[in-house]
């Protein structure tokens, strides 16, 4: 649990920053450290209350017509990422290869600073249907709405709302598959202290230092959480 708890506090030291990036860097670690009936539902609801931090604060600077966008077209996609998840449920280990492969695929792609053209509602999708099979659907809208927005205050706002909603609707899946049970509860509970501390501390970074240079860092860490779950 220590070691869980550490990397619930170093991935929302990375989410305070970046907005987006500390689920699915803690993902990984947490399906070799937990598994994932732990990692899924706690995951999950950090990802939530995350967003619940930043938006609280921040809320003037949501970008209500890219927010009502995304959630129009990540809903349904979301909801199909669910069927596959369940589909797949007895196959996890080929779950933890594709979600290894897809982190290392975005984290080369965000170094090399590959583009996909302009138009990249498509990606809005995408992330739906990722995050409704691994919660972790960050990166994939994170390509599209760094073309939509350029300030980095609405952009953190905008993108955190997203996960107020879409995790809202991930937990409701997840209490009425039964995930929700007093171990994944216990866990929650115990690091979400750490949660905390780690959006406070990345919060604070975000007003004195340069994203890029800790989106540089996430990439490293992501290339090395994806090739962690494909030597598993």
């Amino acid at each position: 649990m220590i070691v869980f708890a550490l990397i619930v506090l170093i991935a929302n030291i990375i989410q305070g920053i970046t907005g987006f990036a500390g689920t699915i860097l803690a993902m990984p670690f947490s399906l070799l450290t937990e598994g994932p009936g732990i990692a899924i539902p706690a995951l999950n609801f950090f990802g939530l209350l995350a967003g619940i931090l930043v938006v609280a604060k921040h809320w003037k600077d949501l970008d209500w017509k890219e927010f009502s966008k995304i959630i129009l077209c990540a809903l349904p996609s979301m909801l199909a990422g669910i069927v596959i998840q369940k589909q797949m449920a007895s196959h996890a280990e080929v779950m933890y290869k594709m979600l290894g492969i897809l982190v290392i695929v975005i984290a080369v792609c965000g170094m090399k600073n590959i583009q996909f053209g302009k138009h990249r509602e498509w990606m809005i999708l995408a992330s739906g249907v990722v995050h409704g099979m691994y919660v972790c659907g960050g990166p994939l809208l994170t390509g599209y709405l760094t073309t939509r927005i350029h300030e980095k205050q609405k952009f953190r706002v905008t993108i955190s709302a997203v996960w107020i909603l879409l995790n809202g609707m991930l937990m409701i899946s997840e209490a009425r598959q039964g995930m929700w049970k007093a171990a994944s509860i216990r866990a929650t509970a115990l690091t979400t202290p750490f949660l905390v501390a780690g959006m406070f501390i990345g919060g604070r970074l975000a007003e004195k230092m340069s994203r890029e240079t800790f989106m540089k860092i996430t990439y490293i860490l992501l290339i090395i959480a994806g090739i962690s779950l494909l030597v598993k």
